[in-house]
C-alpha cells in the first residue's frame, strides 16, 4: 500500500513535472535522455511516447487520488523511498518528487533514505518505491519488455495484471523479428506495460568505455547495454 491502487500510482506520476524534475536533478546534463518509454530509441520497435495518457497534470492528479479506495492524501500510508545508493542525483530526484506531491497533492508524509533496502533496516518489507537499473541485455525489443513484465507481475514486486499482457506474451515469444506485424505488437504491449504505471521514470543514462581496435561491431546504446551483442566478433590481431 498505496501502490496497490492504480488510481494513486497514476496520481502520482501526473503530479510530478518530469521534464523539470530531471533537468533539475541533473543540472541539464540529462535533459534529452527523460524516460519516458522501455525501449531506447537505439532498439528495434522504438516509439516515442508510447506511454498512454502520460505528462504533467496536477488537475487530473488529483482526481486520480480522489478516486482512488484512499480517497485523497490524508488516508495514505505513509510512502517510503529508497534511492537505491547515495548519488545526489537520485537523491535529488526524490526530493522533487516529494516536494511536487506535496505541492500538488497534498502529500506530506514521505520519507528518503538513501542506499538500498538495508536502508530501512526491520522495515525494509515497508518500502514502497525502490530506484534500481535495468535495460536490454540484449538488442531485443521483445526479450526487453517480456522480462520486465515477467519481474513485475510477481507478488514481491508490483503485482502487475493485465489480460491483454498475458495473451500476448506467447505471441511476442514466438513472432519472427522479421515480421510485418512485430514491432506492432511489441508496441502494444509497451504501451499496456506503462499504462499500469507501475514506475516512476528518471532517464536513460551514458557509458564510455575503452575498447581495443580488434574489437569489432562494439556499440552500447543509452541504457548501457550491448545494443550491437550479435555482431561483435573479435579480429586477427
Amino acid at each position: 500500500e498505496p501502490f496497490d491502487d492504480i488510481n494513486v500510482r497514476r496520481a502520482l506520476v501526473h503530479a510530478v513535472d518530469w521534464d523539470a524534475a530531471i533537468g533539475a536533478a541533473w543540472e541539464g546534463a540529462r535533459n534529452e535522455r527523460v524516460m519516458k518509454t522501455h525501449l531506447t530509441p537505439e532498439l528495434q520497435c522504438y516509439k516515442a511516447d508510447n506511454w498512454p495518457d502520460f505528462g504533467f497534470d496536477p488537475d487530473l492528479a488529483k482526481e486520480e487520488l480522489a478516486a482512488s479506495k484512499y480517497g485523497g492524501p490524508d488516508g495514505l500510508p505513509k510512502i517510503r523511498i529508497t534511492t537505491g545508493g547515495q548519488s545526489p542525483n537520485y537523491i535529488r530526484t526524490a526530493e522533487i518528487m516529494a516536494e511536487q506531491w506535496k505541492t500538488n497533492l497534498g502529500i506530506t508524509d514521505v520519507e528518503i533514505r538513501p542506499g538500498g533496502r538495508d536502508a530501512y533496516g526491520q522495515d525494509a518489507d515497508l518500502i514502497n518505491i525502490i530506484r534500481n537499473s535495468w535495460g536490454a541485455t540484449i538488442p531485443d525489443p521483445a526479450a526487453m519488455v517480456l522480462g520486465l513484465y515477467a519481474n513485475y507481475r510477481t507478488p514481491n514486486e508490483a503485482g502487475l495484471e493485465s489480460q491483454l499482457l498475458d495473451d500476448l506474451v506467447p505471441v511476442l515469444k514466438s513472432m519472427d523479428r522479421s515480421d510485418p506485424e512485430f514491432c506492432d505488437k511489441v508496441q502494444e504491449f509497451e504501451a499496456e506495460l506503462l499504462g499500469q504505471y507501475y514506475y516512476l521514470p528518471m532517464i536513460w543514462d551514458l557509458y564510455e568505455y575503452n575498447v581495443k581496435p580488434w574489437l569489432k561491431n562494439f556499440d552500447t546504446n543509452v541504457d548501457n547495454n550491448w545494443a550491437s551483442l550479435l555482431d561483435i566478433y573479435v579480429a586477427k590481431h
